[in-house]
């Protein structure tokens, strides 16, 4: 058994097709998109047209009630430019309006898009809970991070961002598509 350069899975050298050579070995892949990764096919793309054009539901965890945190503020505008706001912090009832849900699998409905204002060390089993529910997009805000986590999307195939603010990112978009039409 070898394992998997990418995300540390086991990987049986005589049954796996994806293998690459390198130099004088041979590097063993548990499937293709850890292959992909490995040759740096797949890079985290900087356009993030389709999130932003498929999004409409935003679940935000870690959303604070309290106005002057950069949470509630990007929120806020975020609300503004037309997207559902679903708050997730488990000691509110009300955020911006909005009835506040103390885990993200307690929210009825489908969402596109889970942006996350916590803790780097709290955000991995959050995360988990987010791909069962099956959230298209992962969004992990400026300042967050976690590689677990990104294993863990990458496996499910959902999008994942990490490390970069949905709002800023939201207002290049706006900037781009204005200077194209």
């Amino acid at each position: 058994m070898k394992k998997c350069p990418i995300c540390s899975f086991d990987v049986d050298e005589n049954l796996t097709k994806y293998k690459l050579k390198k130099e004088n070995e041979i590097v063993y892949f548990c499937g293709p998109k850890c292959m992909e990764e490995y040759q740096g096919i797949k890079e985290e793309k900087k356009d993030f047209t389709k999130i932003f054009e498929s999004s409409k539901v935003l679940a935000i965890v870690g959303l604070s009630p309290n106005e002057a945190r950069t949470s509630y503020q990007v929120a806020a505008k975020l609300k503004g430019f037309g997207y559902e706001i679903i708050p997730v912090y488990p000691k509110a009832e009300i955020i911006l309006g909005e009835k506040v849900y103390k885990s993200i699998l307690d929210i009825e409905k489908e969402i596109d898009t889970a942006i996350f204002f916590i803790n780097s060390k709290l955000v991995y089993p959050l995360v988990k809970e987010a791909i069962e529910k099956k959230v298209k997009t992962i969004w992990l805000q400026e300042g967050v991070i976690s590689k677990e986590s990104k294993k863990m999307a990458f496996h499910n195939n959902i999008n994942f961002v990490m490390d970069r603010c949905f709002y800023k990112e939201h207002i290049n978009y706006i900037n781009n598509k204005n200077n194209f039409n």
